[in-house]
């Protein structure tokens, strides 16, 4: 599965025993905007796309598709959803259990922090975005419930002042 930004669409792909790449009935599906980042839950059955273009005057669309087992994808109702930030979102992860998806937040220095719904439907969780120091780059889930984040190194002359 790829992000196809200039397509403004999403790749899905099979994978034969060669390693040789087919693409799957359907493909490229649209986007609302630029794929930037793609995460698929550990089912295979939902698959969240970060959308790195402005989409209605967001730069925070997030495209949910559920997948077929043939690799179709067809949206959630109610997509796209926004994280609540009018940032550039930068990265995907989802929490260990696959009930959480975080949504790294490149220039508004957060993290947003959605719940998923059992429909794949999304909803801002209390209190999100949360700050953090500078702006993240991309998430990473890991377990025993962190969230690993890499950020985008400020001049040395900006880390003096902070």
């Amino acid at each position: 599965m790829v992000g196809e930004g200039s397509l403004t669409a999403v790749g899905v792909y099979s994978i034969s025993s060669s390693g040789a790449l087919t693409a799957v009935a359907g493909s490229p599906f649209p986007a609302s905007a630029s794929p930037f980042d793609v995460e698929v839950n550990c089912s295979g059955r939902l698959v969240f796309v970060i959308d790195n273009g402005s989409f209605n005057g967001s730069y925070s669309a997030i495209d949910v598709y559920s997948m077929s087992s043939g690799g179709a994808l067809t949206p959630v109702s109610g997509e796209p959803f926004y994280n609540g930030t009018s940032s550039t979102s930068g990265g995907l992860a989802l929490s260990p259990n696959g009930q959480f998806l975080f949504v790294s937040d490149t220039f508004s220095n957060d993290i947003s922090s959605m719940s998923i719904g059992s429909d794949g439907t999304l909803s801002q969780v209390s209190g999100s975005p949360f700050a953090t120091r500078i702006g993240p780059a991309e998430s990473l889930s890991r377990a025993r419930g962190c969230l690993f984040t890499r950020f985008y190194s400020p001049s040395p002359k900006s880390m003096a002042a902070q």
